[in-house]
């Protein structure tokens, strides 16, 4: 789990079941609104002090509020799950939103102080933009600024701004379906890592031509087909450094690299540092 507290209002959390922590934990203190973002594959939400678990499935968003009790919570995760988890105080919700409509279920429930749940489908432009956020390669100078922008765009998608991400002003993400075929292409070609298919069999696969699967999916992953495989790669290298149990070499031929040297130039060249110098900070970390 990746956390990023925006402003003192704000924190955001970043949930993938490849992460080492495959049970993360986080608590819902009072009077705090949580929205949990199940983007892919299902995962469980443990509500501890009530020995209660919640199922997250995947393409549906969770709203929480309890204006009393802290709610510990632990995540179940899959290898394949990714989730968003955005926690907001009531006094940013009613600064952003004041004098706009707040006739909504969760308004009302915060006015009477009284608990609030919703489960709901993920729209397609919600989904659009948190793919954005998940998968952003943003500089760290800019990197909050970026967050709190797409924050702010699924808020107001969510409280009814439902042209804040315009898919028709998108020519390569004209609707529903064409986003869905990226979509299915992004999980054929992480479900190939070591041999993909090149961007004409993928294009032959989601029934898209060439210029709309590259034009598409780098608007809605933010890179080019394969930058953004190789990022992948990497960054599933990482975490097999980290696991402890595999030298370089062995790395290399873990993601689909046939010669190490080039995998170690890659890694380099993404982490500004060697995978052998990497494992050698954390053997003296762990001391």
């Amino acid at each position: 789990m990746t956390s990023y507290s925006i402003d003192e209002h704000i924190e955001v959390h970043r949930i993938s079941g490849s992460d080492e922590d495959a049970s993360p934990s986080i608590t819902l203190v009072p009077r705090k609104i949580c929205l949990v973002f199940s983007l892919e594959s299902d995962a469980k939400m443990r509500i501890l002090d009530a020995n209660y678990a919640l199922k997250l499935l995947q393409g549906q968003m969770y709203i929480m509020y309890n204006p009393h009790t802290a709610l510990p919570m632990r995540l179940d995760l899959s290898q394949n799950s990714r989730l968003w988890v955005m926690i907001f105080s009531i006094e940013k919700i009613h600064e952003l939103f004041m004098g706009g409509n707040q006739s909504t279920e969760l308004f009302e429930a915060i006015t009477i102080d009284k608990q609030f749940y919703s489960a709901t489908p993920i729209s397609t432009a919600m989904y659009t933009v948190l793919e954005q956020l998940f998968f952003a390669r943003v500089p760290e100078t800019t990197k909050n600024l970026y967050m709190m922008g797409k924050v702010l765009e699924v808020l107001s998608l969510y409280f009814g701004a439902q042209d804040a991400f315009d898919i028709s002003g998108c020519p390569y993400l004209k609707d529903e379906s064409t986003v869905l075929k990226v979509h299915k292409a992004k999980e054929l070609l992480l479900q190939n890592m070591l041999e993909p298919p090149t961007i004409k069999e993928l294009s032959m696969n989601v029934g898209l031509n060439e210029y709309q699967l590259k034009g598409g999916f780098k608007r809605l992953y933010g890179s080019p087909i394969f930058q953004f495989l190789n990022d992948h790669r990497l960054s599933h290298a990482q975490q097999l450094l980290l696991s402890g149990r595999y030298k370089v070499n062995e790395v290399a031929w873990e993601i689909g690299y046939t010669n190490p040297s080039h995998f170690i130039a890659a890694y380099k060249r993404k982490y500004k540092i060697t995978p052998k110098k990497f494992l050698m900070q954390q053997e003296k970390g762990d001391r």
